[in-house]
């Protein structure tokens, strides 16, 4: 993990501008991710194996995230998209239920990530932000996460969703869970979407089709959660989820 020993070279801005060539996966909001079946459910997933998840809170759990410095957080935009969803947030950090102890930090800022100076995107669409937190997370055992810094569309890798969102159960998970997926190509996932749509419909650049062999599905509450790739046995950001999907998506199997 080199990222937290290159941000002192570097303003966090113009590092993350440098290797942040991530893509989202589109989510539905109102899936299911712990099936009936238990040979589909979701696994739980420890802090200790995924030591840079964090939950973002605020009267409630509502949005996922992970940290890439010890004070600035990758998220989804939308969860922050008015003053009044902004203001008052905290994360938890350390945790993989409700049941223990976070750490606990007031987020200071937020950044829609198009908006920093030295941005690299050409659309101001994408719909993943940065909060900067009052102060450094002292959890032990905190890991930074690098970024996968490549375009990849192909359907030959395997990846992991981690999340905190609504299952079949409840409205929000208390354990923190984890989900197979693998890419669908952009080609095949507009050409499915086109035919239930219509042609207009296209996927954008900066989206990411994904499926589940489990046939599970990303929830409400899921949103800005990592969608990780390992790489040479590192784990390294991907992506970040976005849960404004509508049903074409559970009719088509597609995250």
């Amino acid at each position: 993990m080199t990222f937290e020993k290159d941000a002192t070279q570097h303003s966090v801005p113009e590092r993350f501008y440098k290797h942040f060539v991530v893509l989202k996966s589109c989510a539905e909001p109102i899936i299911n991710t712990e099936p009936s079946d238990p040979k589909n459910a979701a696994e739980k997933a420890l802090f200790s194996d995924y030591p840079f998840i964090e939950l973002s809170y605020k009267s409630g759990h509502f949005c996922g995230g992970l940290l890439v410095t010890k004070r600035h957080v990758v998220t989804a935009a939308h969860s922050f998209d008015t003053d009044e969803k902004k203001a008052h947030v905290r994360v938890l950090v350390g945790i993989s239920n409700f049941y223990q102890e976070p750490e606990v930090i007031d987020v200071e800022g937020w950044t829609k990530y198009v908006d920093w100076p030295l941005r690299k995107l050409e659309s101001p669409y994408h719909d993943i932000a940065v909060l900067k937190l009052k102060k450094e997370v002292t959890t032990p055992n905190v890991v930074l996460i690098p970024l996968y810094n490549k375009h990849y569309d192909k359907s030959d890798i395997h990846l992991e969703s981690i999340e905190w969102g609504r299952t079949e159960k409840s409205n929000e998970s208390p354990d923190l869970l984890k989900i197979p997926l693998k890419i669908v190509p952009r080609a095949k996932c507009e050409r499915e979407f086109q035919d239930l749509l219509g042609d207009k419909y296209y996927i954008r650049m900066w989206k990411l089709c994904t499926r589940s062999p489990k046939k599970l599905y990303l929830g409400s509450g899921d949103s800005g959660g990592p969608l990780i790739y390992k790489e040479n046995g590192v784990m390294k950001l991907f992506g970040v989820n976005e849960a404004n999907c509508d049903r074409t998506c559970l009719m088509l199997n597609i995250c």
